[in-house]
């Protein structure tokens, strides 16, 4: 058996051989199927995180605007809220959460939406 391997070695045949080969590929292949779906469902994930946060935020600069109109939301709008907290965004992006609507509601505009 080491003579053969010898004999072999000393040779020129050198690489792998094609049934090595497939098997890394059907490796790789599992390893990929596994790993895609699980990146994916974690950016999913952070769009959510980030949806919350800026509702979270929306709904705080809501409040400072009541506080700086004595109590009343009259007036208020996306781009009127963008101008209190520079982080939400106004105007509509494919790739991050933006603030679509605001308004004022409820009696005597003592609301908002």
């Amino acid at each position: 058996m080491l003579l053969k391997l010898r004999q072999r070695m000393a040779s020129d045949e050198s690489g792998f051989t094609l049934v090595e080969l497939l098997v890394v590929m059907l490796i790789i292949g599992l390893l990929a199927a596994i790993a895609i779906p699980a990146f994916f469902n974690q950016r999913d994930k952070a769009y959510d995180a980030n949806a919350k946060e800026q509702a979270r935020t929306a709904e705080t600069a809501m409040e400072t605007y009541a506080t700086d109109n004595g109590g009343v939301y009259t007036g208020v709008d996306p781009a009127a809220l963008a101008t209190i907290e520079k982080s939400l965004s106004a105007t509509s992006s494919t790739t991050r959460p933006y603030v679509s609507a605001a308004a004022a509601a409820g009696t005597g505009d003592k609301g908002w939406t």
